[in-house]
């Protein structure tokens, strides 16, 4: 039987890792829950919500359910307003960008194609995605760089793709000779920030697309799938097996991580991705348990 004076000595030293934040330590949590959506106030509920895009102007958020095979839009205050599947062209979506409010593009996994869809024109255009070589782009996640240049991640060779006004590949960002494929990448003043899952690395790219910093994170991760920056440099890594998010520096050091997995309010549960919105707040697609959870700075 372990004595009572070595007992309390290992609880002392158990408190003190999780206060020093070591990896895999959740200390206190510097976001708290603000808000969730789930469409439950609509006829048709969350059910695998994928991605999700932002209207900053009009303050509405737009998420992507893979297993309805609809856009769903939903207020500030995480309200349902509406969902839309142009007609029945919207099929198995996995990721959209709004142009600005009428306008949007959907990546479109039943057909692995690229939609453009024009809300106001009720017009839908459907578009195959090839390599210079003619192979064809398994289109993923989507964004803009700053040049308003349309970017792709292609889900077979997990390289980021940047395309020409003629939807034609003008340039392909990718990793070193041990690069595995990017799983997300996000658009930032300073250029592209691209996240290797799978050898824990994140790649940041100027806005010509030039490699700037390879970045080797330190720290146990699970399953990291999702990235996001924030004004300060903190790289977020969202885990999806572990169901928490990470924090590193610009170097890479392990700084904190917070949520944890489970199915009560406020856990992750097979989460699929990460992102700011347009008043910094830290938003969850939780894809196990059918929501998006909104977070804010305590």
């Amino acid at each position: 039987m372990m004595k009572p004076q070595k007992i309390g000595s290992l609880m002392a030293l158990l408190i003190g890792l999780v206060c020093l934040g070591v990896p895999g330590a959740h200390g206190a949590q510097p976001w708290e829950l603000a808000r969730q959506m789930t469409g439950a106030d609509g006829r048709t509920r969350l059910e695998q919500p994928l991605e999700l895009g932002f209207d900053a102007v009009n303050r509405r958020y737009f998420v992507v359910d893979g297993r309805h095979g609809v856009l769903m839009s939903f207020d500030e205050e995480g309200g349902r307003l509406a969902a839309f599947n142009a007609g029945g062209q919207i099929r198995k979506p996995v990721d959209l960008l709004l142009i600005d409010a009428n306008r949007l593009w959907v990546a479109d996994r039943s057909l692995n194609q690229l939609l453009y869809i024009d809300v106001q024109e009720k017009q839908v255009r459907a578009f195959s995605i090839r390599h210079p070589n003619g192979d064809l782009v398994f289109v993923d996640r989507l964004d803009r760089d700053r040049q308003s240049r349309l970017l792709v991640l292609d889900r077979l060779s997990g390289a980021i793709l940047v395309l020409d006004d003629n939807l034609q590949v003008s340039q392909t960002l990718a990793g070193g000779k041990e690069f595995q494929g990017f799983s997300d990448f996000k658009v930032k003043e300073d250029g592209i920030w691209a996240l290797d899952g799978l050898q824990r690395r994140v790649y940041h790219f100027d806005g010509q697309g030039r490699l700037q910093k390879t970045i080797v994170l330190a720290g146990e991760l699970s399953f990291p799938v999702a990235i996001e920056v924030d004004e300060s440099g903190t790289l977020y890594i969202l885990d999806r097996h572990a169901g928490d998010v990470r924090t590193f520096d610009a170097q890479g050091r392990f700084k904190a991580a917070f949520l944890v997995k489970g199915k009560r309010e406020g856990q992750l549960w097979y989460p699929a991705a990460l992102a700011f919105d347009w008043a910094r707040r830290l938003c969850v697609v939780d894809e196990g348990n059918a929501r998006i959870q909104i977070y804010e700075r305590k």
